[in-house]
């Protein structure tokens, strides 16, 4: 009886011991579990309004805003059908425009 209970007391231990290790694993200046993730998405092919368009901030924005023939934006994918699309537009950001309103740049 008395080693088993020595034996329980052990085990318990080791499975207290091991359970705290996985939490030192992140202690140090290479702990980076506060910082956000940043967006891979590459905006990188470029197309120019082919006429007068909006452009929202976001997707459920109210607020449309001008945006003049001839004005570059990069997109990620080419150009949907969709209503609205994510592309970066020059002195803008990333905003939603109406990809049917923009054309391949030819360079």
């Amino acid at each position: 009886m008395k080693r088993s209970i020595q034996f329980a007391a052990v085990a318990m231990l080791a499975a207290a011991g091991m359970a705290m290790t996985p939490g030192c694993q992140n202690v140090g200046r290479r702990d980076t579990t506060d910082r956000t993730v940043s967006s891979t998405v590459m905006y990188d092919r470029p197309y120019v309004a082919t006429r007068d368009s909006e452009w929202l901030q976001t997707q459920t924005s109210t607020t449309r805003n001008r945006l003049p023939k001839g004005t570059r934006a990069y997109f990620a994918d080419t150009p949907t059908t969709a209503e609205w699309q994510q592309a970066r537009v020059e002195g803008q950001g990333v905003v939603w425009v109406h990809p049917a309103d923009f054309a391949r740049e030819a360079r």
